[in-house]
């Protein structure tokens, strides 16, 4: 069947549905800097709407078989940039220890969309309070990024450097696939937002942690926590930062990460500090949330 069909909408010339990624590229290239890569549409469908698409011709990529996978291989997951929160949340591939992950796309705004909104649309998309591209940031993801060239794999969170902004240009390149390494006993994620409805704009903060943790001596080995804040590139931060020279048990990171998280939202937002604490009890949920993953791992690992 032929994949073009013409839209009444003079605002866009042509639409196409691909059948690969190849296919995909060949008709970016075909229309260098007038065709854009579909997903989901939940972003770009209504600028198209308003006449605010910069492209005039639109390549739908959710049909790719490759792109809609979710496979899990022997030391990664393997999720396609065409999965769907809701493919996600109904997926019984996904591993209990990336739990986290089903966590996220629970928590995502407007569920309505859920069958709509992809993985690869929540990372382009660029939007600093994006449940899935915090917690993907924090499980250290990487994004297979193809273009006429060939494809390289890149860490998701270099895509977010800047904010409002991913590096990926969707005229050009699409975001394949994204690839987790499969936690390890003794390893943890967990994500939480934080209340600050009142008055909030652009979405609550939210803050995902992953970490590795030493249950023998109560220490931290390794730990990722990622902000997302409205307007702003994710912040990150790690162990050396949030330890700052001390010994990193459980309680000298409580304490840390909220103080980290707090000084992150009045300095990045210029919220009032009551607002701001708000960010770091959410801190504080996820922190638990990844310690009772990562001691629960470790149980299980025993039996």
């Amino acid at each position: 069947m032929d994949g073009l069909l013409q839209l009444r909408a003079p605002m866009i010339r042509q639409y196409y549905l691909a059948a690969s990624t190849e296919e995909a590229i060949a008709y970016l290239s075909a229309h260098a800097g007038d065709a854009q890569v579909l997903g989901g549409g939940t972003t770009l469908l209504p600028l198209v709407l308003r006449g605010k698409a910069l492209a005039t011709y639109l390549v739908d990529v959710s049909r790719v078989a490759s792109m809609r996978r979710i496979r899990l291989e022997p030391s990664h997951l393997l999720l396609g940039g065409a999965v769907t929160l809701a493919q996600m949340l109904r997926s019984e591939s996904l591993p209990e220890s990336l739990a986290v992950l089903k966590d996220s796309a629970e928590i995502a705004p407007l569920s309505r969309l859920h069958s709509l909104a992809t993985l690869a649309g929540s990372i382009v998309s660029a939007y600093g309070t994006s449940e899935i591209a915090a917690t993907l940031i924090a499980l250290g993801a990487e994004a297979e990024i193809a273009n006429l060239t060939g494809s390289q794999w890149l860490p998701v969170g270099g895509l977010l450097s800047r904010p409002g902004t991913c590096r990926l240009n969707s005229m050009s390149e699409i975001l394949v696939s994204l690839r987790i390494r499969l936690p390890q006993p003794g390893e943890g994620a967990g994500i939480a937002q934080a209340d600050t409805s009142e008055g909030a704009s652009g979405g609550a903060p939210v803050i995902a942690i992953s970490l590795s943790f030493d249950e023998i001596q109560n220490l931290l080995s390794r730990i990722t926590v990622v902000l997302g804040l409205h307007g702003a590139a994710p912040q990150v931060s790690r162990l050396d930062e949030l330890a700052d020279g001390r010994t990193a048990t459980v309680d000298t990171m409580r304490r840390s990460i909220a103080q980290w998280a707090t000084a992150r939202m009045i300095d990045v937002t210029e919220e009032a500090p009551d607002r701001a604490r708000a960010v770091a009890g959410a801190a504080q949920r996820a922190l638990e949330v990844a310690l009772t993953r990562a001691r629960a791992s470790l149980a299980n690992g025993m039996l």
